[in-house]
């Protein structure tokens, strides 16, 4: 008996307990509350004088007994920054203009490019703007859509991409005479395309899976029109590796990962997958993944812990579903596998009250089960570990284009930026936690991990510290500054993996008693 490949899809037609609607009016945004941020635990001070440190402290003993000089304006040295205790910052900041001789005082705010696609439906897409969730409009401030010179491949049930008359050998599998491309893929370089349900090069969807996952990945975005996309830049590589039906043998699905190896994919996204781990499959993904292309795939739909493909290999990264909440959604497998989450919806539930369901939105055809290709296509909110997949190939995609490159290096660095759910560290049912687009694009410096203390142990005799980051460090920073007991000058730095990893080398005993 032939193993049978499943794609986990957010219809009601295939997967039971999944559920699909669709999106029929746009109502006006609710106003959202004003979200302040910024930097814990800094206050600037601008005082209507210069005065030397030790005046800065003194004025500040006026405030409160732990407070420090952080830095002083080159250009304003009237100004300085100064360190208060975090969750208090503008308490420390009223304080501080009630004394004499200060100009004025506030807390560190942080500012960014206000740059949100201008797409109507955008509003909808919580899984791209909700606050404090994945970051992604944060990681557009560092990479908008990521570079052209990025290719992700979708192996799916084919991409609605491309104006073309149905193959005699495919009339029975669509109604209707001509394929046509979605309006919201017309902006999106297609590369490469090939069918290996039909071995023809035209993967023209006969589904609508494929359309609505590549709606993730790089919809067209700032155009006025629909939701928008996350890599909206990268090209892509449409490849059905599942019939109609949405279903295919493992014999497509490896020679699909195998056509992507070879026609110059980073990225290869498989919102599929089944159950029982086949050799042939792994090696095509062993193979890419040694051709240093990152591979994802989706965790699951049956909320179980049993082994999923080929979402379970070492080479590929497993990305299961949360709901608004950034709970495990009720539908997503779990497990030992499990690597990242990403948003993958619920339809059942509206938790942000905006009137619509809180499943993931994209463009895809309107009719489906069979799909008519005379009717127009249409926005639906989808729910599935399949939804979720493709924010983190996409995310990928952004990270090569900002330099970030080699999969295990991409794994490390999403794993160590994730946000943490469930029990502290990585756990069965969340992996590493929720991709966080900002942090993986190294948007600001995190000490990532120590070995072997954790910066407030006792280090040994002539022993090391490796600190290792986020990110390439400027090695001259006044912000690396290291202090240590009992002896302050008796130690030693080396960087080196293009200055993200620092051994700290001491010849006593020693104790960091603040560390970035």
């Amino acid at each position: 008996m032939r193993k049978l490949v499943y794609a986990f899809l957010a219809t009601l037609l295939l997967t039971a307990g999944a559920r699909a609607e669709r999106l029929l009016v746009a109502e006006p945004a609710v106003p959202q509350p004003v979200e302040i941020r910024y930097v814990e635990g800094e206050v600037i001070v601008w005082f209507t004088r210069v005065m030397d440190d030790a005046e800065v402290l003194a004025a500040a003993r006026e405030v409160g007994p732990t407070i420090g000089l952080l830095d002083r304006s080159s250009v304003t040295p009237e100004r300085v920054l100064l360190s208060v205790p975090h969750g208090r910052e503008e308490e420390y900041a009223r304080r501080f203009e009630l004394l004499p001789g200060v100009l004025a005082a506030a807390p560190n705010f942080v500012y960014r490019l206000e740059w949100t696609p201008d797409d109507p439906y955008y509003q909808y897409q919580w899984h791209f703007n909700k606050d404090d969730f994945i970051y992604l409009e944060e990681g557009w401030d560092i990479n908008r859509g990521g570079d052209s010179s990025v290719i992700i491949a979708v192996l799916d049930t084919g991409v609605a991409y491309e104006e073309y008359a149905v193959p005699s050998y495919e009339q029975t599998e669509v109604i209707g005479g001509t394929y046509h491309q979605a309006d919201e893929l017309s902006d999106v370089t297609f590369v490469s395309p090939y069918d290996f349900i039909h071995s023809d090069s035209h993967p023209n969807d006969q589904h609508g899976h494929g359309t609505h996952v590549t709606g993730t990945l790089a919809q067209n975005t700032d155009n006025g029109l629909g939701p928008a996309g996350v890599a909206f830049n990268c090209r892509v590589m449409p490849v059905q590796v599942l019939n109609w039906e949405g279903s295919s043998e493992g014999w497509s699905v490896a020679n699909g990962i195998d056509w992507a190896r070879t026609h110059s994919a980073d990225v290869i996204n498989m919102s599929l997958g089944g159950y029982g781990s086949d050799s042939v499959l792994h090696q095509a993904c062993i193979d890419a993944y040694n051709a240093g292309i990152v591979l994802a795939a989706a965790a699951g739909n049956d909320d179980t812990d049993t082994t999923h493909y080929p979402s379970g290999y070492a080479e590929v990264i497993c990305v299961g579903a949360v709901d608004y909440d950034a709970d495990r959604a009720y539908y997503s497998n779990y497990g030992s596998d499990q690597e990242i989450m990403a948003p993958g919806g619920d339809v059942y539930a509206d938790l942000n009250d905006d009137g619509y369901p809180d499943g993931v939105l994209q463009q895809t055809y309107h009719t489906m089960g069979p799909v008519d290709l005379d009717d127009n296509f249409d926005y639906w909110f989808f729910q599935g570990t399949s939804m979720a997949c493709p924010h983190v190939a996409a995310v990928v995609g952004l990270m090569i284009s900002e330099g970030i490159t080699g999969p295990a290096n991409i794994r490390a660095t999403l794993q160590s930026t994730a946000t943490d759910l469930g029990p502290s560290g990585r756990d069965d049912e969340y992996g590493y936690g929720l991709i966080n687009v900002e942090q993986a694009l190294g948007g600001s410096v995190m000490l990532l991990a120590t070995d072997p203390v954790d910066g407030r142990d006792d280090v040994g005799l002539n022993s090391n510290v490796v600190l290792t980051f986020n990110t390439e460090m400027d090695t001259d920073s006044p912000e690396l500054t290291f202090t240590c007991s009992p002896n302050p000058g008796g130690w030693t730095r080396a960087w080196s993996s293009g200055n993200k990893v620092l051994t700290l080398s001491h010849r006593d005993t020693f104790v960091f008693l603040d560390h970035p």
